[in-house]
């Protein structure tokens, strides 16, 4: 679900659950409270922005007050069963035991400064393949390059211009640059029909929820072809 992390004294958190065994991360704002937890102190985490996918729920949290540099905080929701917080634990393949998701605060400066665009993004290949399992790969890849201290998420609008549904989710790059607008056996968020137009738009991120500028809507087809 999420594991450790290193971040600012101003970072927000993209806490991100499968609608299947995690539905009550969509309720986290109007049920429940989230919060951070080092030692004594208690940070509550302002709820942002909540996007529902298809199989995912993806929550925005900015923790109210800036964190300390070198603490460890670890999550944790108020309200909750006991038997749900256990789902949001998450495996340390060192100490061999489940544990709560943990922050570490590293970087001695905030990061205010909001991502910027080096070139406007560009569709760059689509692939459609049947996998094993009765799944099937559909993917519409984009090339987005941009320029920011931190980490760089990208909220991405996909539109299907037929009956207008949208799917918006923060998706990240690959290890090359490629954004990956689409889903796969293992992998995925986004999901088109076959034979449709859509059209799509990033708007960058940056992980201490600095926003860029919002790009130009991208129309292509959609990467699954009926014959």
């Amino acid at each position: 679900m999420i594991n450790d992390h290193t971040m600012a004294p101003n970072d927000v958190i993209l806490l991100e659950a499968d609608n299947k065994h995690y539905d009550f991360v969509a309720n986290i704002k109007d049920q429940y409270e989230a919060i951070l937890i080092h030692n004594k102190q208690r940070i509550k985490l302002n709820v942002l922005k909540i996007l529902t996918g298809e199989v995912v729920t993806q929550v925005l949290l900015k923790p109210s007050n800036s964190l300390t540099i070198g603490a460890t905080y670890k999550l944790k929701i108020l309200g909750l069963y006991s038997s749900k917080q256990e789902l949001l634990k998450d495996y340390n393949y060192l100490t061999k035991n489940h544990q709560p998701p943990l922050w570490v605060v590293k970087n001695k400066t905030e990061d205010n400064i909001a991502p910027k665009w080096l070139q406007k993004p560009k569709l760059i290949e689509s692939i459609n393949s049947p996998a094993s399992g009765g799944y099937e790969f559909m993917w519409a890849n984009f090339e987005v390059k941009t320029i920011d201290q931190s980490q760089v998420f990208f909220e991405t609008e996909v539109v299907d211009l037929l009956t207008g549904k949208i799917q918006k989710l923060f998706l990240t790059t690959d290890h090359f640059g490629k954004l990956m607008v689409g889903s796969g056996k293992c992998a995925g968020l986004i999901f088109y029909e076959p034979n449709r137009k859509y059209k799509v738009r990033f708007k960058p991120m940056d992980m201490c929820g600095n926003y860029g500028e919002v790009s130009d809507w991208i129309t292509f087809d959609s990467p699954v072809i009926e014959k």
